[in-house]
């Protein structure tokens, strides 16, 4: 079993040189931390995230893919494990192709017709 190992970013504050180091103010009700997934497989990968999800439970995560990975693909894997809310971040927010577009419609007819 892979027990990930989740860490939280240290706080932003100003560089001791009087310039700004971080200028980005996270809310105190986000809890903002990354898991670092560098080593092992895809599958031992994807174990852990659905581990952590399954475990932390977040509102809104979002996870960042190598871009030579197919972030649908991505999401299909994490459907099969059972976090079935995951969606493209670039679909949530209404860009879909028109091809995506006729498969998803063309799945709710199915459905609706059952």
């Amino acid at each position: 079993r892979f027990d990930p190992e989740i860490v939280e970013p240290p706080e932003l504050r100003d560089d001791k040189e009087g310039g700004q180091m971080g200028t980005v103010r996270i809310p105190k009700d986000i809890k903002h931390f990354y898991l670092p997934l560098r080593a092992g497989d895809a599958r031992t990968k994807i174990d852990a995230l659905v581990s952590v999800m399954k475990s932390l439970k977040p509102v809104k995560p979002i996870v960042f893919v190598e871009s030579s990975h197919s972030v649908r693909s991505l999401c299909m894997l994490l459907h099969e494990r059972g976090v079935t809310e995951a969606v493209p971040l670039h679909e949530a927010l209404g860009y879909v192709s028109a091809r995506r577009k006729a498969d998803v419609v063309r799945r709710e007819r199915r459905r609706s017709l059952c």
